[in-house]
């Protein structure tokens, strides 16, 4: 499905999906590659945008970041809160206007784990340019071992629109955006990493 053919999805269908597909789990090695690529530590601001039922989230709260997951599915968000560390509140990231949390400049990295194909990727990240302090981090995972499970198996299985992938011709143009520098890509068989720092 290209991003020309894809369709909004809504908070009702990602309800759905998070009721019947089983968590996306963090692999081994994620974190480790996000410290290094964004220079992580404890105590680093961070907003999870696309947070689901947050297991990447509860990975970096775990690992000391003063972390907020975002997410506009009440089920995920539910989920969440009861099975997982981490601050987490509900945001429509393309219809509503940011949250108080995201002032600007208040945010140290601003990651999207398997999210940003969803949403509307220049415009969102004109907004996260301004909630970055100087010199913070854009932090972009797109893998498809962790698409929900609905996603994969048999064609006759599967369902589409939540099997989306972040373009290629997105994954080139966000490396050359003016404001950001030292853009860093990492591919690790299928999955795509990039990171980027404000100016």
């Amino acid at each position: 499905m290209s991003r020309t053919e894809t369709v909004r999805l809504s908070p009702e269908d990602w309800d759905e999906q998070h009721s019947r597909a089983a968590a996306c789990p963090v692999n081994p090695g994620e974190l480790e590659l996000f410290r290094e690529l964004t220079g992580f530590r404890a105590g680093d601001r961070v907003a999870d945008l696309g947070c689901g039922t947050g297991e990447w989230t509860h990975v970096l709260a775990d690992a000391g970041a003063e972390v907020t997951g975002f997410d506009f599915s009440p089920y995920a968000l539910v989920m969440a809160h009861r099975d997982r560390s981490g601050r987490y509140a509900e945001w429509d990231i393309e219809a509503a206007p940011l949250p108080r949390d995201l002032r600007p400049g208040s945010m140290d990295i601003v990651t999207f784990r398997d999210s940003l194909q969803w949403l509307p990727v220049y415009r969102l990240l004109h907004d996260v340019h301004r909630v970055l302090r100087p010199g913070g981090a854009l932090h972009i995972q797109d893998n498809p071992r962790t698409n929900p499970p609905s996603a994969q198996g048999p064609d006759e299985t599967r369902d589409v629109r939540f099997g989306q992938r972040l373009a290629a011709t997105d994954v080139t143009a966000v490396r050359t955006l003016q404001g950001w520098r030292t853009p860093r890509l990492v591919r690790t068989g299928d999955a795509v990493t990039l990171v980027l720092h404000r100016d």
